[in-house]
Parts: C-alpha cells; sequence; structure tokens
C-alpha cells in the first residue's frame, strides 16, 4: 500500500478514535459503569498498533467485551469507559486527540468526522 494511503487510512481512524471519544464526552453525563476487565487490560493504545485493521479490531474487541459485562450500558457509557481506557493505558496521543476534539480545537476535517460520526450515532 502506498505510504499516503496508509497514512491517509490511519488518519481516518485516529480520526474516528477521537469522534468516538468526543462522542463519549457528549452522551456520557452521568458516571459511566467502568471496564476493569482482564480482556480490557490486555490491549494497547490504538497508536500502538502497527496496522489500522488491528487498531479496528481491538476496538472491536473492548466494545464487544464492554457490552458483554455491561449489557444494559449507554454508548455513552462505553465511551467514558473507553476514555477511562486510555487514562489507565498512559495512551497520551488518544487523550490528546480527545482533548483537542472535546474542546472543538481539532482541524476542520477531523470535527467534520466527529460531527459525521456523532449524527451516525444518533
Amino acid at each position: 500500500m502506498p505510504e499516503n494511503k496508509r497514512k491517509l487510512r490511519l488518519a481516518g481512524v485516529v480520526t474516528l478514535i477521537a469522534g468516538v471519544g468526543a462522542l463519549g464526552a457528549l452522551l456520557s453525563a452521568y458516571g459511566a459503569p467502568r471496564n476493569t476487565t482482564a480482556v480490557a487490560d490486555s490491549l494497547r493504545c490504538p497508536s500502538q498498533y502497527s496496522t489500522d485493521a488491528e487498531a479496528a479490531a481491538a476496538f472491536k474487541t473492548f466494545s464487544d467485551d464492554y457490552y458483554a459485562n455491561h449489557p444494559n450500558a449507554t454508548m455513552g457509557e462505553m465511551l467514558q469507559a473507553r476514555i477511562d481506557f486510555y487514562t489507565t493505558h498512559h495512551c497520551t496521543e488518544e487523550l490528546q486527540r480527545y482533548k483537542q476534539a472535546a474542546a472543538g480545537e481539532a482541524d476542520k476535517a477531523t470535527m467534520d468526522t466527529i460531527d459525521a460520526a456523532i449524527q451516525g450515532a444518533q
């Protein structure tokens, strides 16, 4: 895969993750149950995976595990658990992107992607 295409794909995954984080901030005003399972603890920060597919698969594993342990949780609660995961696993790149997106300081393309993700989740 050409380097530019790989970078574009990675940027898309990162933007999606930032959007998920921003959506979590918007939806989780009520204190979410935390995900502390061994499955979640075995995962890494998205930026530590070598391919977009690995990062996406890890996020799916995280969300599947979360809902298996919290079947009545809202999407906002799951997304808050993901932010908690970023914090406990020291995912500094992801937390920085999340803070920028939540503050509306991300670039326009990133914010457009976040807005689209939020609209798609409603």
